[in-house]
């Protein structure tokens, strides 16, 4: 009876070790499920800058979704379309200053 009884003490450990197991595997799949979302917001975050600092317009367009809206409280204006967004970023982004290529 005593062994029966330490069968089950011991499989009643194995299987919270496994559920253990189980749930740090399930963090990490969830934590490798949001790489490729997280690789494409940095690489669109990237493609914006360089676009800015190469004064690439139309570049700097192509990442945004024809229909956005967006809202930009620093200058207290709504944004919607991309027509608005190219005119803004034409005043705003890529007539502030004069840029130079030398250091």
């Amino acid at each position: 009876m005593e062994d029966l009884r330490d069968l089950k003490a011991l499989l009643n450990r194995v299987a919270k070790r496994v559920e253990t197991d189980v749930r740090k595997l399930e963090a990490k799949v969830d934590k490798l499920m949001k790489l490729p979302d997280i690789i494409e917001t940095e690489n669109l975050m990237k493609t914006m800058v360089w676009a800015m600092d190469l004064d690439d317009k139309d570049l700097w367009l192509s990442i945004w979704s024809d229909d956005i809206h967006y809202t930009v409280p620093q200058y207290n204006i709504d944004i919607n379309g991309k027509k608005a967004l190219k005119e803004f970023g034409e005043r705003t982004i890529f007539n502030t200053e004069k840029k130079s290529s030398a250091p």
